[in-house]
């Protein structure tokens, strides 16, 4: 049995764990890479399986841009994290082939856009700053995680308002709302989020700031 304290902790470290992952989203704070999420989040396992390619494409990229000099000029960075990215989005690929082949067609153009992902070129300057190598590896995860949060979170609003399921999946007898399914509705709900990841971030930084005074 776990004693009290440590449940306490735990459910502490998760609160704030979750709560980094929502004020520090460079997709609600920072408004990248909106496309593919207001395009194609209409279920859940379309929502999985663009993460899913993300993350093998992203993280992988970040760790090494780590590691390239500090002094390399930020259009040769880019090129070398875009040929980066199209070496990874092979296997990317096959991945999401292999666990999800119904899905490939619903995602269309936007999972070799993944390739030229904003968020990985953005990220890919800030981390050429960081001395600690380390420091890398947790921030693409953390990034990944992120983009997992919103990606599936509106996936599954739409898919269930919008066809009235999950993971493909009729629950509730909901016959649907097509319009949930049409990519304003994905700004809307985006929009939503971001009010929220703003608010959340204001609180979090508040904090910060009385506890350091």
């Amino acid at each position: 049995m776990h004693s009290p304290t440590f449940l306490k902790k735990t459910l502490n470290n998760t609160k704030k764990l979750l709560t980094r992952l929502i004020s520090e989203n460079p997709i609600l704070i920072g408004g990248l890479s909106l496309g593919p999420i207001v395009a194609i989040s209409t279920s859940l396992k379309t929502g999985v399986s663009l993460s899913l390619t993300f993350a093998i494409i992203f993280v992988p990229i970040i760790i090494i841009s780590s590691f390239l000099p500090v002094k390399l000029s930020k259009s040769l960075r880019l090129i070398i994290c875009s040929l980066l990215s199209c070496l990874f989005f092979v296997p990317a690929l096959y991945f999401a082939q292999t666990i999800f082949p119904e899905v490939n067609d619903k995602v269309g153009v936007f999972l070799p856009l993944m390739v030229v992902n904003p968020i990985i070129s953005f990220k890919s300057e800030q981390i050429s700053r960081i001395k600690n190598k380390l420091s890398p590896a947790l921030e693409s995860l953390k990034i990944s995680f992120g983009f997992t949060l919103v990606m599936c979170t509106v996936s599954v609003i739409r898919e269930i308002i919008g066809k009235g399921t999950i993971w493909d999946k009729p629950i509730f007898n909901i016959s649907g709302n097509v319009s949930f399914l049409l990519p304003f509705m994905g700004f809307i709900i985006i929009g939503f989020l971001a009010a929220a990841a703003k608010k959340v971030r204001l609180k979090y930084y508040n904090n910060d700031e009385e506890a350091e005074g």
